[in-house]
This record gives C-alpha cells, structure tokens and sequence, in this order.
C-alpha cells in the first residue's frame, strides 16, 4: 500500500513537472509619445534556465526585472553604448530537458525546469544627442551671433520637430546667441512657398538664412541604423555659404 502511495506521488509530481509554463509575460513597453523622443536601435535577446519549485511562476515584476538585467549586459556585449534603455521586453518559458530527471523519485519534488527566453528593444534618448551636438555648436560659433534653426532631416516629421525644439532650447540657454523665432520662419515659408519638412541643400538654407536676417543657419540630419545612428548638426555662414562647424553624435 505505502509503496503505491509512493509511486502514485512519483507519478502526478512528474505530471505536475511537465504542465505547461506559466511564464509568459510582456513589459516596459515604449508608448507613441516616447516613440517621438526615444530611438530604437536594435533588439537583444537572452536566456536562462530556471526551476519553478511547485510549479509557481515568479512574479511579473521579479522576471522583469532579471530580464532587463541580462538584456543590458546582452546589449553591451554587443557593442552599444552605456546611455541607453531597455523597453519591449518579452519574456516567454521554454519546456526544459532537465525537468525529466524528476522521473528519478530521489528527484520527485513537484516543480519544472524552464528555459527563459527575453527579447527586448535598446532605446536611446534623443535629447541625449542634441545635447552633445548642441554643445559643439555652442563652443565653435561666435558669440553675438543671429542663428536660425532651418531644419533636421529625419524618416519621422515629429521625430525632427523635437530635434529642433530641443536644440533651440540649448542654443538660447547658452546666453551666447540671439534667435530667428521660429514662428517667422513658418510666415515666410507659407509666402515664398518652400517647404522644410525634405532635406535641405547649403544653397537653399544659405538663401533662406539671408530672407530671415539670420547670420548664421543650422541644418542637419538623423541617419543610419542600429549602432551606425548619428545626428549630425552643420552651422552655414550666410554670407560667404562657408561651413563654420560640424557636429556629430552617435547615438
């Protein structure tokens, strides 16, 4: 009888061992508006092998957790740099092959092993960018000077206008520059009929700097992929077309 006993608890922990995982969980997702001002580089994954002792998941917040851990070390050894965040993050458990040495009644404790798997996106800030790019500017140029921050070329029309907005900001809080409102910018666009949501060549900014009454013109460009991202900013003197400066950030 004892020994039945036995063999039936053997039995339905071995059953118990081999349900299917609970694991399954989706965090830190990036929302629209943080697709505005955030970019994504790539995507990271990584594992590890885990024992649910009773079968008992671990909370969603404690999984997070560990995963983003693991994602970010994922994401440095694969080159990115150290200003940057994990978002999206998947969390799926995995049948494991060690969960069949519960067959072993010395072993029969009523659990599972998993094989986790997480993905997630690395993220990087863009205001992280202009503020470097932004500082170059600021300590190339000559001070006094009157700029007018004409455009920054990007795949997202809303992704430039943050750009822009967050680099006049810089551009103004350094006490060094004065600056084309941007609202006159908009009136002359709208009466000379040129449009600044392409990509803009020296001859056009130059030509447009001198309508403003700007001295000087920023134009500039977000570019590349994944580890290859960089914003680059080009100051245009508007009398002699020359390039003052070039700034570049990777992202």
């Amino acid at each position: 009888m004892k020994k039945l006993l036995a063999n039936r608890i053997v039995f339905f922990a071995f059953i118990i061992c081999l349900l299917p995982s609970c694991i399954s969980m989706q965090g830190m997702e990036m929302t629209p508006e943080e697709g505005t001002f955030k970019k994504v580089l790539g995507n990271v994954t990584t594992q590890w092998v885990r024992y649910n002792f009773l079968n008992i998941p671990p909370t969603d917040k404690r999984i997070e957790t560990k995963a983003e851990t693991r994602l970010r070390i994922a994401a440095r050894l694969k080159g990115y740099n150290q200003n940057f965040e994990i978002k999206n993050i998947s969390v799926q458990g995995h049948f494991n092959g060690l969960t069949l040495i519960q067959i072993i009644p010395m072993f029969a404790l009523m659990g599972n092993f998993q094989t986790v798997v997480a993905s997630g996106d690395v993220v990087v800030s863009l205001a992280d960018a202009v503020k470097n790019t932004s500082a170059q500017i600021i300590e190339l140029l000559p001070e006094n000077s009157t700029l007018a921050v004409l455009n920054i070329y990007s795949d997202n029309a809303a992704t430039s206008e943050y750009i822009i907005s967050n680099l006049e900001y810089n551009l103004v809080n350094s006490g060094k520059f004065r600056m084309v409102d941007r609202r006159r910018l908009d009136q002359i666009s709208s009466v000379q009929n040129f449009q600044l949501s392409g990509e803009l060549n020296s001859a056009s900014a130059v030509s447009i700097g001198n309508t403003l009454g700007a001295n000087i013109v920023i134009i500039g460009e977000l570019t590349g992929t994944g580890l290859l991202t960089q914003l680059t900013l080009r100051a245009l003197d508007v009398k002699t077309t020359e390039i003052l400066s070039v700034a570049r950030s990777n992202l």
